[in-house]
């Protein structure tokens, strides 16, 4: 860990809000530039034909044959919607509702909206109406224009707001346009999903790497928080585990966007994907098993199915043309042939039921070839349209100049056009499907700031102090083993009031970056001088941790009284012989709070096993030894004597017994 000084609940805004204990003031961030006047509601359709609707600047678009019929847009302005909270900060938005009638288009819908601000300042989402939450879309800002464009695959109500604040700004690193993660290029991404499947414990250590790190491009922090992970066992695993799976989750995706985009932008597509297969392989079920996350499959399968049709079947070419059947040909396809819209619902259906990229790709192939040869199945058929192509030209033999020659020019140019669109379609959906991964990704990021943004509250109470004072009345609840960075050791700790009361908070980013503490110890103070009552291990859970001190009052069945003299047997498990008539002095040489030291001192006949001065716990009734096992037990009147003696392997070589 860096030297870094490490406060409780203000981390300097380094990555999240942490502007007082609250968030920032509540009178909130409001929508910028008042002077844009915006439209209420516009209303229009979109078909094959029109593929936008807008008004004023506010647009809805859609990707071509994305509706099979006329359809029906509405975009209202809505004025309702509850507050982006950040914290106690209320943020409003400008925002305005897009929906259509029956089933959203197909494909991804481009939204844009007009608005002022500083480009550094825009942030955008949309509001989930199931969870009454408003979560991270994927967005350019077009700072000529003025105007924010929001890319899409569901409508809902996408909202824009301004952030002046660098610490909210910081909190919603997920919202923004710019968003900039830890670089990793094609070749680590690929070791990291092959890690994923043959180390699942590596792969989440470098998720968790990147994440940290690309929160600490937007931030002043140096700390690595990789180095805060394994202090997570302080937590419950609810919480632990869930912020595992989010980190994972994020680790998966930031990988899987990094092949996809190699993959577009690369000269060699196919090296991206022959060394992705290679190193990872695919398999569907498993990916969106062990990553969590359907996007992530659904992409990396998109760029199985692209490599595949570039190298198998995108790729006829033109020889010549008949044009008398090819006349005949265009026209029966013209009535009774698939629109752009068709092909665009097929295509994807076959790609969202399909699980092996090759296979779905080798089924989309055949469905072309057979697509562009079923008029020649049929002479009746090639006969009808060939004399309506061409009344003039068409007689009785015309069908003995039709050869396979022919046949495979006219249907291998259909081919290629078709082909083409559906290289495009596919390429559309490889876009949809990163875009759906963005999306994802951004939820991650704002879940993982969230989780190490939480608070926690460690609730103190005394269920036997209700008549009378706590037994810790006045004493100290505090962290055992803080680190010399803390600059305000004071703000993990609190006084015990005579009634059992106490409270301490702090935020999870804090405590782990203060290595996860999670033993605790409550002491009594007199001056200078502090009596430790009892010490024992929390397991923090959110939002509240209750502890009740009656389950650490002093144990009734453990002796205080233990000074005396003990007459002690010893079983030797090496010899298995027992040796009886040793003796055992206890000296209480100093009485604290919770227990006493004494001076032990074991011996027979001259020989030995116990010298020493030790802490005896009167709680548990254990004898702080490191070498063995030693406790007392019983009432003040008969107290027994137990010694269990390690070797150096921690194995029992004696076990002693005895009483007073």
């Amino acid at each position: 860990m860096k030297n870094k000084t490490i406060s409780l609940l203000l981390i300097c805004s380094i990555i999240f809000n942490m502007v007082g204990f609250s968030g920032c003031s509540k009178a909130g961030e409001k929508p910028a530039d008042k002077s844009i006047q915006l439209p209420e509601h516009i209303t229009g359709t979109v078909s094959e034909e029109n593929l936008i609707v807008s008004q004023d600047g506010v647009s809805f678009t859609i990707e071509e044959g994305s509706v099979l019929k006329n359809t029906d847009v509405e975009i209202t302005l809505k004025k309702d919607l509850p507050p982006f909270i950040v914290e106690d900060e209320e943020i409003i938005l400008t925002a305005y509702d897009f929906s259509v009638s029956g089933d959203d288009p197909l494909g991804v819908m481009t939204l844009e909206i007009p608005f002022t601000a500083l480009d550094n300042e825009v942030f955008a989402a949309y509001y989930n109406s199931e969870s009454g939450e408003w979560e991270p879309v994927v967005f350019e800002y077009d700072i000529e224009r003025k105007c924010a464009v929001i890319y899409t695959t569901h409508l809902s109500s996408y909202g824009l707001f301004t952030v002046k604040n660098e610490n909210t700004r910081n909190a919603l690193l997920a919202y923004t346009y710019d968003l900039e993660l830890t670089d990793r290029n094609v070749n680590e991404a690929i070791r990291m999903l092959e890690n994923a499947f043959e180390d699942p414990d590596t792969f989440y250590a470098d998720s968790f790497d990147l994440i940290s790190n690309s929160v600490s491009i937007h931030s002043s922090i140096t700390t690595n928080l990789v180095d805060a992970a394994s202090a997570l066992s302080s937590y419950v695993p609810t919480f632990s585990e869930g912020l595992k799976d989010n980190v994972t989750r994020f680790g998966y995706l930031l990988t899987g966007i990094e092949v996809v985009d190699a993959f577009m932008n690369d000269d060699k597509p196919g090296a991206v994907w022959k060394m992705f297969d290679a190193a990872v392989g695919f398999n569907m079920d498993k990916i969106t098993s062990l990553s969590g996350t359907a996007s992530m499959a659904a992409g990396l399968f998109s760029v199985g199915l692209i490599n595949y049709a570039l190298n198998q079947f995108i790729s006829t070419a033109l020889q010549g043309r008949t044009d008398m059947y090819e006349r005949a040909y265009n026209l029966y396809y013209k009535e009774k042939g698939r629109s752009t819209a068709e092909w665009v619902h097929l295509i994807r259906v076959m790609v969202e039921t399909g699980k092996d990229p090759e296979e779905t790709g080798m089924a989309i192939s055949a469905e072309i070839k057979r697509y562009v040869n079923q008029f020649w199945e049929d002479e009746l058929t090639v006969a009808e349209y060939g004399k309506d192509a061409n009344p003039e030209a068409w007689s009785s033999g015309s069908l003995g100049g039709l050869n396979d020659s022919i046949k495979k020019e006219i249907s291998d140019y259909s081919q290629m056009t078709i082909e083409r669109i559906v290289n495009n379609i596919l390429h559309r959906i490889q876009t949809e499907n990163k875009i759906n991964m963005q999306a994802e990704m951004r939820k991650e990021l704002f879940a993982f700031q969230k989780k190490m943004n939480s608070i926690v509250t460690i609730t103190v109470k005394d269920s036997k102090a209700e008549n009378e004072p706590s037994y810790f009345s006045g004493a100290v609840l505090r962290f055992t083993e803080l680190p010399s960075s803390i600059e305000d050791p004071e703000k993990w700790e609190c006084k015990i009031t005579e009634k059992g009361a106490a409270r301490i908070q702090f935020r999870v980013l804090a405590h782990l970056l203060a290595g996860g503490p999670r033993k605790m110890e409550i002491v009594k103070k007199s001056g200078d001088k502090e009596d430790v009552m009892i010490r024992f291990n929390a397991k923090f859970s959110l939002p509240e941790s209750k502890l009740d001190l009656a389950d650490l009052y002093p144990k009734s069945d453990y002796p205080k009284n233990i000074g005396g003299t003990y007459t002690v047997s010893m079983y030797n498990t090496t010899t298995e012989k027992t040796i009886d008539d040793l003796t055992l002095n206890v000296t209480v040489t100093q009485e604290v709070s919770d227990g006493c030291y004494a001076d032990f001192y074991l011996e027979n006949n001259g020989s030995v096993y116990l010298n020493g001065n030790y802490f005896y716990r009167y709680a548990t009734g254990k004898v702080n030894y490191a070498l063995g096992d030693m406790s007392f037990s019983g009432d003040e009147n008969n107290v027994s004597f137990k010694f269990d003696a390690y070797d150096n392997q921690k194995k029992v070589w004696g076990a002693f017994t005895g009483h007073k």
